[in-house]
């Protein structure tokens, strides 16, 4: 489902170095960590809010649609289930992060 939305540009991807130069650009987005608690609270990405995917409808009344989101998870799927649910409720441009967490660890260290 991820690759054939990547390929077919269902849902947009973006990449840690994409990232990167979102976060060091200053422009307003949101990153949503969907992963749970436990995983949040032992390692995530400097600017994320957690928001477990099981909680995030009750937090839709929270989000600005009109900022660009991201989101992330492990590996990308949560992520993108993410994704999709704000795209749905009128969310206008959301991003999942390629690869995930894990993914933007490893990559973290080329980036620095």
């Amino acid at each position: 489902m991820i690759l054939d939305n990547a390929i077919n540009k269902n849902r947009t991807l973006i990449t840690a170095n994409e990232l990167k130069i979102r976060m060091e650009s200053g422009e307003a987005y949101e990153l949503i960590d969907a992963r749970v608690p436990s995983q949040y609270a032992q390692d995530h990405i400097k600017t994320a809010k957690n928001i477990p995917h099981d909680k995030l409808r009750e937090a839709l009344k929270n989000i600005d649609k009109d900022v660009p989101i991201i989101t992330y998870c492990n590996k990308g799927v949560t992520g993108n289930a993410v994704q999709n649910i704000l795209l749905n409720h009128g969310c206008r441009e959301v991003y999942n992060l390629s690869g995930g967490h894990k993914n933007y660890k490893k990559r973290k260290e080329v980036l620095s």
